[in-house]
């Protein structure tokens, strides 16, 4: 039994059909067919009923879970072996939300390639569950996001956390709320109340995300309807906000662009606590390579928690 058989049988595993496994190793049908009798010979039992189509059987299912465990520690230690030939190249697949990616990753890539410049890092876009998750199917390296609940095979590093914001313009707090300059840069110091927005445009985070939960629950207490115009991203709402369109509760990771004579400020929310902690993850039994190590030092390096008076334009 070789790690290679073992990939072929993982193979013929996710394909329950040796006709596409045969396809995607790039084998004759009859080849693989031979190999997974002689695999099924040495393991002394059937690794799949034949009729009508391939299922595996209890013992196959044994195989897939150990297989795949024991192939992952194969390229852990191939990595730590090419470590310890001081081979400073390799790729990354790390997993993070869009709005995380823009704001707190391009700078971040230009210290790490300085470093690195054989390193590629390939950035896979989606919500935290779904990073997570790929993750301890090993299909990503490390994920960066905010989680509540944490897994047990996975190890976590703190890096920030972000709290909830209502972001406006000075034109649209004059036109709106009527709050002159001396009235902004007091409610700056004392921070708001979502209820004082409710009866202006407001842009809210998408339902069902994370974020979006403590808002409704505190909207449905204190029986709050708002004047909800958009529900969206983090840098649509930023832009439309820009616009002086309405009003939005954001989550910012970073200073929100110049705006000439018409700033974007960004109040902090009293009566609604909740805190997002940013965190990367990696499974436990992945070998963390030097390059993986650093740029999660520079992850930590940066993690700065963004208060409302720090993001004021």
């Amino acid at each position: 039994m070789t790690f290679q058989g073992l990939e072929y049988f993982l193979i013929i595993y996710k394909h329950r059909n040796i006709s596409a496994a045969a396809r995607e190793l790039h084998l004759s049908q009859q080849g693989l067919s031979n190999h997974l009798q002689r695999l099924e010979k040495y393991v002394g039992t059937e690794l799949f009923v034949r009729s009508p189509t391939l299922k595996p059987t209890q013992a196959g299912e044994r195989l897939a879970e150990v297989a795949a465990e024991l192939l992952r520690k194969q390229q852990a230690l191939l990595s730590e072996m090419q470590e310890y030939q001081r081979l400073e190249i390799g790729k990354i697949n790390v997993g993070a939300s869009h709005s995380f990616s823009s704001a707190a990753l391009p700078e971040l890539f230009k210290e790490f390639y300085d470093r690195y410049p054989r390193v590629q890092i390939q950035v896979v876009s989606g919500a935290t569950a779904q990073s997570e998750m790929r993750v301890l199917q090993g299909e990503l390296d490390l994920f960066i996001g905010y989680s509540n609940q944490e897994s047990d095979d996975l190890t976590y590093t703190p890096l920030f956390h972000a709290i909830p914001v209502i972001a406006a313009t000075k034109s649209f707090l004059r036109q709106k709320m009527s709050w002159d300059e001396a009235m902004i840069q007091r409610r700056l110091k004392t921070g708001v109340k979502l209820k004082e927005f409710a009866a202006v445009p407001l842009i809210m985070p998408r339902k069902g995300w994370k974020t979006r939960l403590p808002i409704d629950s505190y909207l449905k207490v204190n029986k709050i309807k708002p004047t909800v115009i958009l529900e969206a991203s983090q840098s649509l709402a930023q832009f439309v906000v820009m616009q002086n369109v309405g009003a939005g509760i954001l989550y910012p990771l970073q200073k929100l662009p110049e705006n000439g004579d018409n700033p974007t400020y960004l109040f902090s929310i009293t009566d609604i606590d909740y805190i997002i902690q940013y965190k990367v993850g990696y499974r436990k039994d992945h070998y963390l390579t030097t390059f993986e190590r650093y740029l999660i030092e520079l992850l930590k390096k940066r993690a700065i928690h963004y208060s409302a008076s720090d993001q004021s334009n």
